[in-house]
């Protein structure tokens, strides 16, 4: 992990913006427009997706994937202009919020500049034509990083939006872009600017195995944490996905997560989330607000920062798309008091237990889950019921709880009558 990387990283709590679905102008003026609200939320770091001009060729959709990219260093016209996007940084800065880009090194569109500038920078079938190293996306092309114009180009492409007031940058696909790339790069941006925040989309443990046995190279989980400040959790994701889709149960989740406590750096980061553009809402699979509320609940009180996917204020049970237009549905907003809970959930994770404390957890029945975070001054435990269980359980915990979502003291002797909501509780000393 980066040496100085401090672990009140995990205090904070990520938003992801997907600027075309966000508002109702589908642009950064409607992002821009709505900061304060984002900042009543409690966030501290804005994650914009990517924002740049989309590839015409083989486009997949009317509007095409944002992540298809066809001008690194330009604004996507319907988007806005460069000045837009410094406006948001500035108005997100006076706000005491920091902005992150989405960066796109791994590929490009078919038809970017840079194909026709260098298109000896891509890789290429034997017929001549722009290839993958692997998968059939037939909007993109990949990079081969053999060539240290390139790396140059990429690294001053950074430094631009750095100086326009960028605070650091999510890297998609991370581990398939070369380690040197950013073990040269990095120390060059933080001159510019020392309080970059480097954060990693690594990929899934066993899509790593399958591009090194392809022949070609993949960053692991433990090499990228040397560099960056924090990284997705996709090497445990797969499991939280299976139990949202009703095929696993959650202990198959939080053991790997408990594995993560040895296997990485002491101080390591993870973020934590339910839902992002990549997958299904959470809700799509567990069709259910309450459930919803509970495992959002569990998810913050895994050790790592806290991540929410724009629209999951309105419980919804959609995705938006990635290759049309297709606005967030904000008439749900605050469904089943979800962004009361956000609030406050956002409020409790400031505690200092969550970045210094112990991280146990406790399964008490298959629909009953107990998470604490303790440390030498407070211990702060959560209460998730997963599936509307009932009844009298054993806790195994006593003493005088205060409820951190209701303002309810509780004085619980093991054994606690069980109810839908989750219950968050701080321990109160004697």
């Amino acid at each position: 992990m980066a040496k100085n990387t401090s672990i009140a990283l995990r205090n904070q709590i990520i938003y992801q913006v997907f600027p075309r679905q966000y508002s109702k102008t589908h642009d950064l003026k409607g992002v821009t427009k709505d900061l304060e609200r984002i900042k009543d939320l409690g966030v501290d770091i804005i994650q914009l997706m990517p924002i740049h001009p989309i590839g015409v060729l083989l486009r997949k959709g009317k509007i095409g994937s944002p992540y298809s990219i066809k001008d690194y260093r330009s604004i996507d016209p319907n988007m806005g202009t460069m000045e837009d996007l410094k406006e948001l940084f500035d108005k997100a800065h006076a706000l005491g919020l920091k902005v992150i880009m989405d960066i796109v090194f791994n590929h490009t569109s078919r038809d970017s500049i840079l194909t026709e500038e260098h298109p000896e920078w891509f890789y290429h079938k034997p017929n001549g034509e722009f290839a993958n190293r692997v998968g059939d996306w037939s909007d993109i092309t990949d990079f081969k990083f053999e060539y240290p114009e390139l790396e140059k180009y990429l690294s001053d492409t950074l430094l631009q939006y750095v100086r326009l007031g960028a605070d650091g940058f999510r890297f998609d696909v991370a581990s398939l872009i070369p380690y040197s790339f950013f073990a040269h790069t990095f120390p060059l941006l933080r001159k510019e600017k020392e309080d970059l925040f480097f954060l990693a989309e690594t990929i899934h443990l066993s899509f790593c195995k399958y591009i090194r046995d392809m022949g070609y190279d993949a960053t692991s989980d433990p090499e990228i944490y040397t560099l960056f400040d924090a990284e997705y959790e996709y090497d445990v994701y797969d499991h939280l996905q299976k139990y949202m889709k009703g095929e696993a149960r959650i202990q198959e989740y939080l053991s790997r997560v408990e594995d993560q406590e040895a296997l990485y750096p002491k101080n390591f980061v993870k973020v934590r989330f339910l839902e992002n553009h990549d997958f299904g809402t959470a809700n799509s699979y567990l069709k259910d607000d309450l459930r919803l509320k509970n495992l959002l609940v569990l998810s913050y009180f895994t050790r790592g920062m806290a991540f929410l996917f724009n629209g999951i204020e309105t419980a919804s049970r959609h995705l938006p798309n990635l290759f049309e237009m297709d606005e967030i549905k904000w008439k749900d907003y605050n469904k089943s008091g979800i962004v009361d809970l956000i609030k406050k959930l956002n409020e409790i994770k400031k505690h200092r237990v969550f970045a210094d404390g112990v991280w146990n957890y406790h399964i008490i029945t298959d629909s009953i889950v107990l998470l604490s975070f303790k440390n030498m001054d407070e211990e702060i435990t959560a209460i998730v019921n997963l599936n509307h269980a009932s009844g009298m359980v054993n806790t195994e915990i006593e003493g005088r709880f205060k409820n951190l979502l209701t303002g309810e003291v509780l004085p619980i002797d093991k054994y606690l009558d069980m109810q839908e909501e989750p219950l968050v509780l701080l321990r109160i000393h004697e």
